[in-house]
């Protein structure tokens, strides 16, 4: 946008001659259209990287989705990799074949790749080859996966974002340029640096790729074989113990040659001069920089030898150097720089906070949820004992009739379900269709029709939990629902979810069941035993804030 803006005001200052006296140094208008065409191809990179974020940020959630299985696929990782031995060893006395097959490689690759998400997760969560010095454990449901997203979105912004490496980039470009038009450089000579440039930029790339994967390898747990294999036991109350044997410190802590400073850490001087950043604006430079050479190459140079098979020879040549520098090493550098400067001793703790907090939020909304529920299941335990609420307030009354009588054309005191949505509008109301299953389960009463009385007493039912303690009212539902006596104070996961199954799933859905089914694991119990007073204040504090 900026270019584009800088382009625009350049083009109507020369269209009024504001820029005449430039034009013996600079042509105005081959730089506008160069500027143009340049702001264009960016764009498609940016374009190209959103791609490139959304199809890693799938891969990561999909591997974050099979964490729960991961016992299931070590077992499968073990197989394989028992079977590939067994193989060599029967090559080596020469009684069969002990190549692994081109399918078995693939499957084994894919295990491995998974397992060593599950260590680099498991770590991250659970730093317990560190002493606690700071607030560093999570819980084991922390979505890594979407934190890695994050991330990844925060390092391709700042690989796309023109900074002084833009810049500097052009401006050698621009010498690069003015040295090839001197006097004495023959076409030749040009050619060879057009092709140059683009060789350096991408052995360069291919430099970072193998420093960042150095760095990867000293920082994540890596699987060759499956006794490397040591999955942590998780549990809901974050003891920094408990894995203490099953966590080994990664190499670069171990590692005396870099020491740390007082400018940098021993994380940090892992990086090219100590100094992650410079990793991210390499990676810049390099992209800008194709870029910029292949645009000039293409506008200036092309056929300037006046040789065409030379001439498509070095456009070939080109484009390939400018392909295996976009779309191979750029995507392998970028997911690799976005792992290395987010894990270990580089983690951002603002995007920590930002993911627990979609959590919080996700599961207070559930609970939202969940709580509907329990009040639906509260009004039925009181139809079921014939339980009566006092009467509307008068004038509330009068506004629920007077729209009724307007639905109730035929004069029969009673309006059909499907009419409940109109007598919402009606009173200024509009509500989701959650909402209108739970007001009509609550005034229908025989399946068919709505009477006013059948209205009246649903308002006043749900005027009435408006103010209603959540804790107490989740409570008492339970101990009604699941008859308890007066010592009673204890329920099961069983139990609380055989209450929330006997729930319409147009009332409450399977996912905003498991989310607060999930958030009851983390609550202290005895054995499978949980205390119903828990429970409740955790609803309560949950939807705090939340409307009612």
């Amino acid at each position: 946008v900026v270019i584009i803006a800088v382009i625009s005001i350049a083009h109507v200052l020369n269209q009024y001659r504001l820029l005449s006296s430039l034009k013996d140094y600079v042509d105005i208008e081959g730089l506008c259209i160069a500027f143009s065409i340049f702001a264009i191809v960016w764009f498609l990179i940016a374009v190209y990287v959103v791609f490139l974020t959304q199809r890693f940020a799938r891969r990561w959630l999909q591997l974050d989705a099979e964490f729960p299985r991961r016992n299931e696929i070590f077992r499968e990782y073990e197989n394989l990799y028992n079977e590939q031995q067994a193989g060599r060893e029967s090559e080596i006395e020469g009684h069969g074949q002990g190549r692994p097959r081109g399918k078995e490689v693939i499957g084994m690759n894919e295990l491995k790749e998974k397992l060593e998400y599950f260590l680099m997760r498991q770590e991250f969560i659970s730093p317990s080859f560190q002493p606690v010095l700071r607030e560093s454990f999570l819980r084991d449901d922390f979505q890594f996966g979407d934190y890695l997203c994050r991330c990844l979105t925060i390092t391709a912004t700042e690989a796309l974002k023109l900074s002084l490496a833009s810049m500097l980039a052009l401006v050698i470009a621009s010498l690069t340029w003015f040295l090839l038009e001197l006097d004495g450089v023959t076409a030749y000579i040009q050619m060879a640096v057009m092709v140059l440039i683009p060789l350096l930029f991408l052995i360069s790339m291919f430099a970072l790729r193998t420093r960042l994967r150095w760095i990867y390898s000293m920082t994540c747990h890596a699987v060759d074989i499956p006794y490397e294999v040591n999955f942590t036991k998780f549990d809901k109350i974050r003891q920094a113990r408990t894995n203490v044997d099953r966590m080994h410190p990664p190499q670069y802590l171990l590692d005396q040659a870099h020491t740390p400073t007082a400018s940098r850490s021993r994380y940090e001087s892992l990086f090219f001069f100590g100094r992650p950043a410079f990793s991210v604006r390499l990676l810049h430079f390099n992209l800008i920089g194709q870029v910029i050479i292949f645009l000039v190459y293409i506008t200036s140079y092309y056929s300037i030898s006046g040789d065409e098979t030379f001439d498509i020879g070095i456009l070939v040549v080109l484009l390939i150097l400018t392909g295996i520098n976009v779309f191979v090493a750029f995507p392998t550098n970028l997911k690799l720089l976005s792992l290395v400067t987010h894990i270990q001793m580089m983690k951002d703790f603002g995007v920590i906070n930002t993911v627990v907090e979609q959590q919080r939020w996700k599961a207070s909304v559930a609970a939202a949820n969940v709580y509907g529920a329990i009040k639906h299941v509260r009004r039925e335990l009181m139809r079921a004992d014939n339980e009566v609420l006092p009467n509307n307030r008068k004038h509330i009354s009068d506004i629920i009739s007077h729209a009724f009588q307007q639905l109730d054309t035929e004069k029969m005191n009673s309006i059909a379900p499907n009419d409940i949505k109109l007598l919402a509008n009606a009173l200024g109301r509009t509500l989701k269709q959650q909402e209108l299953v739970a007001l009509i389960s609550t005034a229908c009463i025989n399946n068919e029709t709505i009477s006013l009385r059948s209205i009246n007493e649903a308002v006043e039912c749900f005027t009435e939990e408006v103010s209603a303690d959540p804790a107490r009212l989740v409570y008492d539902t339970f101990t009604r629902a699941l008859r308890f006596g007066p010592r009673d104070t204890t329920v099961t996961f069983h139990d609380i979810q055989a209450v929330l199954n006997n729930v319409d799933h147009e009332l409450l859905s399977e996912e905003d069941k498991q989310l607060f089914l999930n958030e009851l694991k983390y609550l202290p119990s005895t054995g499978v035993n949980i205390e119903l007073q828990l429970i409740s204040a955790l609803v309560r504090d949950l939807i705090a804030g939340l409307p009612r």
